[in-house]
C-alpha cells in the first residue's frame, strides 16, 4: 500500500513540473530570410528584422504560413525604412511596432486591422499621410504623438480615441471623425493647429464629446446633448460651479483634474462612468453626490480633494481603485457598497481621517482585514 502510495505522489510531482515547463515554455523562434517569426494558432508573427531596406514588403506567408501579425517594436528606432507594405493577412500589429522610425513616410495599412496600437507611429516624424483601414475601431494612447508632418487624419468607424493620441502634431489641420466615436481620452488632440482654432465656448467631436471648454464663465451650463466630457476643464482656475445635462454617460480621464475653485456640481442619473482623475486636486469640492447608475470610479479620481468630507460609493461599484481618495485630509465618513469585491490597500492613503463603513459580512470586509485596514458597519 505505500509502495503504491509513493509511485501515486511521484506521479503527481511530475505532472506538476510537466505542466509548470509547458506554461514557461518559451515558443520557438524560425528564421527564413531576414525575418525572425514565431508560429502560432492563428499563423506566423514577425518578430525581429534583420535587413536594412528603405522600402519593405511584409511577406504574407513564411514557409507555408501565413503571416498574421507584427510583434511590438518589430521595427521601433529603425532611420532607414521609408516605406512599408503590409499585407491584407496581419490582422495585429504591436505597440510601438513603428515607434522612431523617423524617415517613414508611406504606410499601406492592412484592411483587416481593427486597432492602432498604443504608441504606434510615435515620433514618425516624417509621415505626412496615413489611410486608416474601415475596421479600426480603436486608437491606442500616443498612437501618432510627435507626428509633426502629419497633416490629415480620417477616422470613419473609430469609437474611442486613447490619451495623447495625436499630441504634439504640429501639422494637423484636418480631423474628419464620425457620429459614432464616443470617448475621447485626455489631451488627445493637445498642440495641435486643428484643436487650436476651435474658438467656440464649447467645443465638440463625434457623439457629443465635449472635448474643450474655450469660455471665461466662473457658473458653467454644458449643454444638452453631451455624451462625454474629456478632459474639457483640466487645469481650469475660474470655473466654481458646473451644471451638467441629463444624457451624459462619462466623465472621463480628468475631466476637471486643477479645477481648483470648483465648489458645486452636479452629477446626472445618467452617468455610469467617473474616469481616472476627474476631479484629482478640486481643493475647494467639499461634498458631491454619486448616482446609483454610476458602476466604475477610476484611479485617482478625487486624488488631492482636500476639503472634500464625505464619499458614497453607489452601489453597482465593485472596484474600489487605488489612490481613488489619496491625499484627502478633511475626508471622514466613506461609504463602501456590499457588492465590492476588489479593493486596494491605497485606495486612502495618506487621508488619516478616513472612517470607511461597510455593511458587515459583505466581501470586502475579509480584503479589509487582510491588509489590516479600519473599518466599521454602516448596517
Amino acid at each position: 500500500m505505500k509502495k503504491i502510495t509513493v509511485i501515486y505522489v511521484l506521479i503527481l510531482i511530475f505532472c506538476f513540473f510537466v505542466t509548470v515547463t509547458a506554461q514557461n515554455a518559451q515558443p520557438e523562434t524560425f528564421t527564413s530570410g531576414d525575418w525572425d517569426y514565431i508560429v502560432n494558432n492563428t499563423g506566423v508573427t514577425l518578430t525581429h528584422y534583420h535587413g536594412h531596406d528603405r522600402e519593405i514588403e511584409i511577406p504574407e506567408m513564411l514557409d507555408g504560413n501565413t503571416v498574421s501579425a507584427l510583434e511590438k517594436e518589430l521595427f521601433k528606432d529603425n532611420d532607414l525604412i521609408r516605406s512599408i507594405f503590409i499585407p491584407n493577412s496581419v490582422e495585429k500589429i504591436g505597440t510601438d511596432a513603428f515607434n522612431g522610425c523617423v524617415s517613414l513616410r508611406d504606410v499601406r495599412l492592412p484592411q483587416n486591422l481593427t486597432r492602432i496600437e498604443s504608441g504606434l507611429f510615435r515620433n514618425c516624424i516624417s509621415l505626412d499621410q496615413i489611410i486608416i483601414p474601415i475596421k479600426v475601431d480603436n486608437i491606442g494612447s500616443s498612437a501618432f504623438a510627435d507626428c509633426v508632418h502629419l497633416k490629415e487624419i480620417i477616422l470613419i468607424e473609430v469609437t474611442t480615441i486613447g490619451e495623447s493620441a495625436f499630441n504634439n502634431c504640429q501639422s494637423l489641420e484636418k480631423v474628419f471623425v464620425s457620429r459614432k466615436l464616443s470617448n475621447v481620452d485626455a489631451d488627445a488632440f493637445l498642440d495641435t493647429p486643428w484643436l487650436e482654432t476651435q474658438k467656440v465656448e464649447f467645443v465638440f467631436i463625434g457623439q457629443g464629446i465635449l472635448l474643450r471648454y474655450n469660455g471665461r464663465y466662473s457658473d458653467v451650463v454644458v449643454p444638452e446633448g453631451t455624451t462625454a466630457i474629456s478632459n474639457a476643464f483640466d487645469g481650469n482656475k475660474v470655473i466654481k460651479s458646473v451644471v451638467l445635462p441629463e444624457g451624459l454617460l462619462r466623465l472621463s480621464q480628468y475631466a476637471f483634474r486643477g479645477a481648483e475653485n470648483l465648489s458645486r456640481i452636479n452629477i446626472p442619473q445618467s452617468v455610469t462612468t467617473i474616469g481616472s482623475g476627474a476631479f484629482r486636486s478640486c481643493r475647494s469640492l467639499t461634498s458631491i453626490d454619486l448616482p446609483e447608475t454610476i458602476s466604475s470610479v477610476g484611479t485617482f479620481a478625487f486624488r488631492g480633494c482636500e476639503n472634500l468630507t464625505s464619499l458614497t460609493f453607489p452601489s453597482k461599484v465593485t472596484n474600489i481603485q487605488n489612490s481613488v481618495c489619496r491625499d484627502c485630509p478633511s475626508l471622514v465618513d466613506v461609504v463602501i457598497p456590499e457588492n465590492v469585491t476588489k479593493f486596494h490597500k491605497d485606495a486612502f492613503r495618506d487621508s488619516p481621517n478616513v472612517n470607511i463603513m461597510i455593511v458587515k459580512d459583505s466581501p470586502v470586509e475579509d480584503l479589509l482585514k487582510k491588509d489590516g485596514i479600519a473599518y466599521s458597519y454602516y448596517q
